[in-house]
Formats: structure tokens, sequence, C-alpha cells
């Protein structure tokens, strides 16, 4: 897909916005649209796409991809969201997305936030190899059971890079799946979204995470979670800092309300960077919550 003097990502810029605007009026908070808009955008713009359908497909699709997991909106989409609002895309089947507005929640990490320091158990082969990406995240979480540690049970990791399909939704690929029980027996399913440092984490990756555990296991209680990595410096030392986040969703239909219920800052650390006075801060923390009933 290109056009004589023009990126990618000014091509997607274009074409998203054209889809939009052609679509929008002021006081609408849904604008449905279809892959075939996107290329009939195309074909107006100037733009070219060549190549067998299926690749024709896949560029198309990664257009919406961009714009829902990736990158921010262009301005001239952005400026038509009201105070303390946002437009995300949503799934609405095969090939099928729509422009919805929703109440902007804060998906951020708190700077200020105490940090509980943990023994790395990271296996060092895992961490000399491991690659600067999503993966190497989901791994940190999963050797140090940091899933376990939030959510206070046991959880283990069912798949990771879930690719699958949603009715009324389409497409979806959750960053890893966990299950687990705590020791009331209370079953849980639930879908971790894992970002770098420097990405966000996404509000429809949450919703479309969400809707698959509530469709396919209504018999246990689904919980979203976030992770993002940071860093924590420890005098001149820098190790890695991972921050879980639990959401609470609820879709009103005009609306969509995304609320964060817990956060935890965990530092991976090694055994030489925990002291003794860290133990017995962190019993006096432990003293200060109340036992479960």
């Amino acid at each position: 897909m290109a056009k004589k003097g023009a990126g990618k990502g000014v091509v997607y810029q274009q074409v998203i916005s054209d889809v939009f605007l052609s679509r929008y009026k002021a006081g609408v908070n849904r604008l449905e649209f279809t892959r075939d808009d996107l290329f009939n955008s195309i074909q107006k713009l100037g733009f070219e796409l060549k190549g067998e359908e299926k690749i024709v497909a896949k560029n198309l699709g990664d257009i919406v991809y961009t714009f829902r997991f990736r990158k921010d909106f262009p301005p001239e989409i952005l400026r038509t969201a009201p105070k303390n609002k946002m437009w995300i895309i949503t799934g609405k089947g095969d090939a099928r997305y729509e422009f919805r507005l929703i109440t902007t929640p804060s998906l951020d990490a708190d700077p200020d936030w105490f940090v509980t320091k943990i023994h790395d158990a990271t296996p060092e082969i895992v961490r000399r190899f491991a690659l600067n990406d999503e993966q190497a995240v989901l791994a940190r979480i999963r050797y140090n059971r940091l899933v376990d540690l939030f959510c206070k049970c046991v959880a283990h990791s069912l798949q990771n890079h879930l690719r699958t399909k949603v009715e009324g939704i389409g497409q979806i690929e959750i960053d890893e799946l966990y299950v687990g029980v705590n020791r009331h027996g209370e079953h849980f399913v639930i879908p971790v979204q894992v970002k770098r440092e420097g990405d966000r984490l996404g509000v429809s990756q949450l919703l479309q995470d969400l809707e698959y555990c509530r469709r396919k296991h209504p018999e246990m209680q689904a919980r979203a979670l976030g992770a993002q990595m940071l860093r924590y410096q420890d005098g001149e030392r820098t190790f890695d800092r991972i921050v879980l986040f639990e959401f609470q969703c609820e879709d009103t239909g005009d609306d969509v309300s995304i609320r964060k219920i817990q956060e935890r800052h965990f530092a991976l650390l090694p055994f030489t960077a925990i002291a003794e006075d860290d133990f017995e801060q962190a019993r006096k923390r432990g003293a200060h919550d109340l036992p479960e009933t």
C-alpha cells in the first residue's frame, strides 16, 4: 500500500480519518464500518493496494489493528471527542468494526506506588537469552508466579498468545490466559494483557479478553489483568519492575466504564538487593492487612 512520497504511517492515518469522518456527525457515539469501507477509502485517496487477496486483506486489517492496539488516532479524529471521552475501535464480527466513544479510563501506573521486593526466580539462562518483547515479560511473570501473588490464588498458565474467534467480535488474541483457584474453592479465568516499557495498555483488548472469558468460561469468575514493564533503580543498579493491575469493566450500551480496582508493583531482585530491613517493613505492612474470612 503506497503512494509516491507517503509512508505507511501517513497512509494509515489518512485512510482511518477518511473512514471516520465520512460517517461522523456531532452527537453520535458509535460508528460502524467494514473492511470494504477501508478499501474504498484507499482507492478514493489514490493509494495503491496490490497483491493476492489474502495479502490485501492482511494489509487492510493492519490499518484497524494499528489504531485499535498500537497508535493514537490522528488529530482529525481526536478533536471530535468531548472532554474526558475517547474513541476506540471494537470488533463487530468478521471484517466488521465500530468506532465507539467511551469515558477515558486511567490505565497508567502510579509512579509513587509502593514497590514490593521479591527474589527473582527467573532462570539465569532464560534471562540471558530472553528477547526484549512481550513474550519476555510474560516469562518473567510466569517464573515469578506474580499472578498468584497478585490475585491471592494458585494460578496456572493455560495458553499464551491465544488466537480465537468470538461471535459478534471477530478474531481476537489474548496475550496469556490463566486459570486459578483460591483456598475457598473459587475458580477464576484470568486474561493477562502485557505491555513493554513505553507502550500503553489497550482498552479494546481489555474488553475483548473479558468477553471471551465470560462466554467461554461462564462458570468461572473472569478477572482482567494488565501488566506493564517498568524499571526499578537501586543505587547505580537497574532492575526490572513489573506492575500488575486488575480492571473492572462495565458496558452500559451508551458508554463503557473501566475502573482500576487493584495495582501492585513488583521489583525482581537478586538476594543481595533485599536486606533484613526489607523483611521488617514487609511484616509491618502485612500486619495491616485484614485476614480473609
